[in-house]
């Protein structure tokens, strides 16, 4: 009944909630069930926009608006989802009032309807809607006709979405009324016709979606009346390009037409094909236009189209351009606007491009030519003269390469034509550029921004120092190329395993393998050329018979260029000296300390300097397979460079230190697999923020930093990735430097122990250690989180996959911190620790593990306390001797001191609860048994009143409700068996009703031997002549003594012990003096004393139990 009654509280209670929820739900009209009209205007992506998902599948909107109730119910409509859909969508018979069948219906503040989703329900008709509904949801049904009378009295409605339906009939008056109508989706139908005027009365009309079905005729009254409409979609349908398909008046009076899509109409060049322009001219004020692309020129009605700034011919899954034959020279020639124009031209199969195509249009602003594969960097070029002088400002040129050929290169002459433009951004991404002339680079403009070179197949580095010319460039992308090689490389001996390629002739220059380059494509493998003659080599690095570091008239663009990735190997001079290394290299001092001689020069001035463009802010040089050490490299002629990627390169060693880049704000060296760091490595980074370095083998370099010199010159730091770095242990001052630190990540390692101090980051929001191997958390660690979370309240551990976290005394501050504290760590649900036995215990059932293992652990801290007693006096042995024997008195006094300590609590009080209190071997099923069907009841039938642990205890802590039992009670009886202090607990019931007998000096403890099992199941015989309920010897002159006088009552049996050999038959004093062996000392050695008292049970007998309530009440008025 108690049960029930709590249930019935719960629903009323969440049903009173969702009236209140009820009243506020329109607050819940953004993702979950409509959108806003600002999102629904205008789109020129060519793609249904997002309010359209507002007709997804029942399943889908019920999903979310789950997760909408669940992030503002209370916990407790997780186990009441039943009750969710009454509320937010009534399901009822078709009603004028109410929602239609099958329908799922949303309210607004008023509890008048707002929203009727009808979607994917097989519909063949148009249900009845109420007359407050504003937005409408039929998509995805199989609805073939709108009535006139369908949407009648609608005049609220917003949105009417009948997409994805079989309609192939509208009359003229199927939207009649619907005045207020702003969004009209009519996609994916059947639709071929449409009658004239069938819009007319749709005057806040904003967005008319009709593609994908099959129109085939568009007449000058087709969309009469929508003067309203900004965006309207007719790709898709069977409007072929040609003569009759548009009347000249199908746009005039769409005055607001901005968007118009007209793609995917015309697959196949026709003889009589023809762009609509005579139709388009009326549409005066459009600004975005997507058509199908053919080689065929724009007629004189695009001089009327003089806003249009967005122009799109590109081929895709839904428009189609075949520029198969020459395109004509004069296709722009009546291309009237005058705005900046976008012009997307991409995958429309080029062959060739004329000179004059772009002259007609000098106001070009964006240009995308991109997957014209056949058009390839020669036939851009030649296209490109027409650019010249135009306010071009963005040029994409990607993937213009065939699929066979293998490589590719951009000329001296490519970029000719676009010196004097106003280009700003730059693309040539996969284009299989295996070099770049350092001219073409020259001849870019000035005002160039953003330069593009991903995936490529470049390997020589020298041309990207010609970037320096561009003054204004602020981001370079240069990822992903096979191998960066200079004419530099060629000098250095082969790494071990891979292939190199000598050159006999020492006179190969610069030019001559850039020629040999363009020739033939890169050989796998083939990663450096070397000359047979090493004078020209080292005349190039400072040596002992070489200061100077650069020959008089060496091309400095040249060492430059090698410099960038130019291996720090030993070199061996034309004279048979020592390998000698440029500068002091921390690198190759690891290399000379393996065993390699090598002669190093210390001068300050060795860092290898690498130009910059002056305002260079992200440079993304990731996956370009460096392959090189990282050694002493000074940047110059740049002060801003913010973003810097050099990630996925294979470089072994982070040499360093790096200089010359003061604003840097992010540094990816990562996935380079690096085991060796100079802790100097980041000395001149002052404004770093961000520092990813995961996935490297970094964990034998931060180790031996015991001085955490690594980041402390990184005072700016944020964000620091040190995942997956094998990293086993950090010195204690490692963040010491970094207070402004926000996320640490250290996930992925193998840490056994958390050392490094975060006193001083206090900012810190984020310290992940997950997927570790942590032992243990220290207390001072703990006492750093503790203080880090009082001060910044977004701040969590993550410790998720450190199985090895152990649940023992050494732990237990950890533990307890744990569990007070769980707000300081992230799902510590998931975070698991190890028992001694090796089981799980996860964090989240602490509560009800923690006073067992604290138990077990007092006992611990008691003897480490002896112990160290013991090395501080002389008599140690004594103490620990004291301690054994005394330990259960000290329990004793340690709960009754606690409840006097403890004035409010009730535990251990001083008041009479029972007459007795029951200890026996619970673990003993048929004692159990026999317990709850004979014991008790024949006790509470004497009027005795008792305590049963398993029973009458309150959940929480074990011993204090047993030293409260024992206390408040006036005896304690104790069933003897052998197995009874196997269990901890039996043993402090019994230890504490001993000291407290002490301590009242009268009898409380009361044992009762049980020696035979055919006792406990055996009923009391007839002819029984007396009873025997003293465990006492027998006495002089008795004939069969104790076994004699109770052989009717219960008859002895063997008792089986796993311990020791089967006992044979003996009387019940011997049986109870062996029995006391196995018992522990203490309680022994007591009730060896006290055996007088001591009762034997035989049989379920009247006077046992009589003489058994005589003992429980004797003294129980003192």
């Amino acid at each position: 009944m108690l049960c029930h009654a709590r249930i019935l509280i719960v629903v009323v209670l969440c049903f009173t909630w969702l009236g209140g929820c009820h009243s506020r739900s329109a607050q819940y009209h953004g993702p979950l069930l409509g959108t806003s009209k600002s999102n629904t205007l205008r789109f020129d992506n060519g793609q249904k926009p997002p309010s359209v998902t507002v007709g997804a599948s029942t399943a889908s909107l019920r999903s979310r608006s789950r997760q909408v109730l669940h992030a503002t119910a209370l916990p407790v409509f997780e186990h009441m989802r039943s009750f969710i859909r009454p509320v937010y969508f009534q399901r009822t018979k078709t009603s004028p009032a109410g929602c239609p069948e099958k329908c799922l219906c949303q309210t607004g503040l008023d509890r008048a309807i707002s929203v009727v989703d009808c979607s994917s329900q097989m519909l063949v008709d148009v249900p009845d809607f109420p007359v407050s509904v504003e937005e409408i949801r039929l998509q995805n049904n199989l609805i073939q006709t709108i009535r006139c009378t369908s949407f009648e009295g609608l005049v609220k409605l917003k949105t009417l979405d009948l997409s994805e339906n079989r309609i192939d009939t509208l009359y003229n008056c199927s939207f009649d009324g619907l005045a207020s109508l702003e969004r009209l989706w009519l996609g994916q139908n059947q639709l071929s016709f449409l009658p004239a005027d069938v819009f007319q009365s749709l005057r806040s009309l904003e967005l008319l979606d009709l593609g994908r079905n099959g129109l085939t005729h568009l007449g000058n009254n087709t969309f009469h009346g929508l003067s309203s409409v900004v965006s309207l979609w007719l790709q898709e349908n069977q409007l072929h390009y040609r003569p009759g398909t548009f009347e000249v008046g199908t746009f005039r009076g769409l005055t607001s037409l901005e968007s118009l899509h007209l793609e995917g109409n015309q697959q196949d060049m026709t003889e009589d094909f023809t762009y609509p322009d005579q139709a388009l001219s009326c549409a005066t004020t459009l600004r975005r236009l997507w058509l199908d692309g053919h080689p065929k020129a724009l007629g004189p009605g695009f001089l009327s189209l003089t806003q249009l700034t967005h122009l799109s011919f590109a081929a895709d899954d839904v428009s189609s351009c075949y520029m198969l034959s020459d395109i004509p020279p004069d296709f722009f020639k009546n291309l009237g606007t005058k705005e900046p124009l976008y012009l997307n031209m991409s995958s429309c199969s080029f062959t060739f491009i004329s000179p004059e195509l772009f002259k007609y249009v000098p106001n070009i602003f964006s240009l995308d030519l991109s997957f014209n594969q056949n058009l390839l960097i020669d036939g851009f070029e030649k296209a490109s003269e027409g650019l010249q002088n135009s306010n071009l400002t963005v040029l994409n040129i990607s993937q213009l390469v065939n699929a066979w050929v293998i490589y590719n290169e951009i000329r001296n002459t490519t970029f000719r034509y676009l010196k004097h433009t106003k280009l700003r951004v730059l693309r040539l991404d996969g284009c299989s550029l295996i070099n770049i002339a350092p001219q073409a680079i020259l001849d870019l403009p000035q005002s160039i921004e953003f330069l593009s070179l991903h995936d490529n197949k470049i390997i020589n580095a020298e041309a990207l120092l010609s970037m320096n010319h561009l003054q204004n460039l602020k981001d370079a992308i240069i990822s992903r190329q096979v191998h960066y090689k200079s004419d530099m490389a060629r000098a250095a001996p082969p790494r071990p395993g891979l292939v190199s390629l000598h050159r006999s002739e020492e006179a190969a220059s610069t030019s001559h393998y850039s020629d040999m380059a363009r020739a033939a494509p890169p050989r796998p493998g083939l990663v450096s050329l070397h000359r047979s003659e090493e004078t020209a080599s080292t005349s190039h690095y400072r040596t002992r018979n070489n200061p100077s570091r650069v020959q008089p008239g060496l091309d400095q663009n040249k060492l430059l260029a090698s410099s960038l990735h130019m291996p720090l190997k030993e070199r061996v001079d034309s004279h048979g000296q020592l390998p000698i290394r440029l500068g002091s290299d921390f690198c190759g001092d690891l290399m000379t300390a393996a065993g390699q001689s090598s002669v190093v020069s210390k001068s300050k001035n060795d860092f290898i300097p690498i130009p910059l463009p002056r305002r260079l802010e992200r440079l993304d040089a990731s996956d370009i397979n460096l392959d090189y050490d990282i050694p002493r490299i000074q940047f110059f002629n740049n002060r801003v460079l913010r973003y810097l990627d050099l990630s996925s390169n294979h470089v072994k060693c982070f040499g360093g230190p790096v200089s010359g880049l003061p604003a840097l704000q992010l540094l990816d060296l990562s996935k380079n697999w690096c085991f060796r760091m100079n802790p100097l490595f980041f000395s001149y980074m002052p404004s770093l923020k961000t520092l990813l370095l995961q996935e490297n083998m970094l964990g034998k370099s931060l180790a031996e930093d015991v001085d955490g010199v690594t980041f402390s010159a990184l005072s700016s730091l944020e964000s620091l990735d040190l995942s997956q770095n094998i990293i086993e242990d950090l010195s204690e001052s490692a963040f010491l430097h970094n207070t402004n630190l926000r996320l640490v990540n250290l996930s992925n390692n193998e840490l056994n122990q958390f050392s490094p101090s975060l006193a001083s980051n206090t900012k810190l929001q984020t310290l992940d250690l997950s997927h570790n191997l942590l032992t243990e958390i220290s207390e001072t660690t703990c006492n750093q989180l503790l203080y880090i979370k009082k001060h910044n309240s977004n701040f969590t551990v993550r410790l998720a996959g450190n199985h090895r976290l152990v649940c023992d005394c050494e732990n237990l501050y950890f533990l307890n911190f744990v569990s007070r504290h769980p707000e300081v760590f992230e799902t510590v649900t998931s975070v698991q620790c190890r028992l001694p036995d090796g089981s799980n215990v996860s964090y989240d059932h602490l509560e009800r593990f923690l006073p067992e293992l604290y138990a077990s652990c007092i006992s611990q801290t008691i003897f480490q306390g002896v112990l160290v007693a013991f090395f501080l006096l002389a008599g140690g042995l004594a103490m620990s001797a004291l301690y054994h024997f005394k330990r259960w008195q000290w329990r004793y006094l340690y709960y009754v001191g606690k409840s006097r300590l403890h004035m409010g609590s009730m535990i251990l009080a001083n008041q009479r609860v029972a007459q007795a209190f029951i200890t026996y071997d619970q673990e003993n099923r048929r004692l159990r048994t026999l317990m709850r069907n004979v014991f008790l009841p024949r006790l509470h039938g004497l009027g005795v009143t008792t305590v049963l642990g398993e029973t009458d205890f309150e959940a929480g802590f074990k011993a204090p409700s047993i030293a409260g039992a024992v206390t408040n009670t006036s005896k304690t009886l104790v069933f003897l068996s052998p197995d009874i202090f196997q269990d901890f607990y039996r043993q402090l019931e019994v230890n504490m009703a001993i000291l407290h007998e002490l301590h009242l000096r009268r009898p409380v403890l009361i044992p009762v031997l049980l020696l035979r099992e055919e006792a406990l199941s055996s009923p009391p015989q007839g002819n029984q002549s007396r009873d025997q309920t003293s465990c006492q010897p027998p006495a002089a002159g008795d004939g069969a003594g104790i076994e004699g006088s109770r052989t009717n009552a219960a008859d002895v049996r063997q008792v089986h012990s796993p311990h020791r050999p089967r006992a044979r038959r003996v009387d019940d004093f011997t049986r109870f003096m062996q029995l006391l062996r196995d018992f522990p000392p203490e309680i022994s050695a007591f009730l060896k004393g006290q055996v007088h008292r001591c009762l034997v049970y035989t049989g379920d007998t009247a006077s046992f139990w009589e003489h058994l309530k005589t003992v429980i009440q004797a003294d129980e008025n003192n």
